[in-house]
C-alpha cells in the first residue's frame, strides 16, 4: 500500500501541487488583506470628511449667534 501511495504521489507530483496551492493561498491571502485595509481607510476618510464638515457647521453657526446676530436690530 505504501508503495502504491508513493508511486501515485510522486506520478501525480502531489508535494509540488501542494506547495504551489500553498503560495496561491497566500498570494490570495495577502491581495485580501490588502483589499481590506483600502476599504476601510477609504471608510475612515468619510467619516474625518463628516467630522470636517459638522465643525464647519457649528462653527458658522458660532459667529452666527455671536457676531452677525447682535449687529441685527
Amino acid at each position: 500500500m505504501e508503495r502504491l501511495h508513493a508511486r501515485l504521489a510522486d506520478e501525480y507530483e502531489l508535494s509540488e501541487r501542494g506547495a504551489a496551492l500553498e503560495r496561491k493561498l497566500g498570494w490570495i491571502g495577502d491581495t485580501i488583506q490588502t483589499l481590506l485595509s483600502l476599504l476601510q481607510a477609504r471608510r475612515a476618510l468619510g467619516l474625518e470628511a463628516a467630522v470636517v464638515v459638522l465643525v464647519g457647521i457649528e462653527v458658522a453657526f458660532t459667529l452666527f449667534e455671536h457676531v452677525i446676530r447682535p449687529l441685527w436690530p
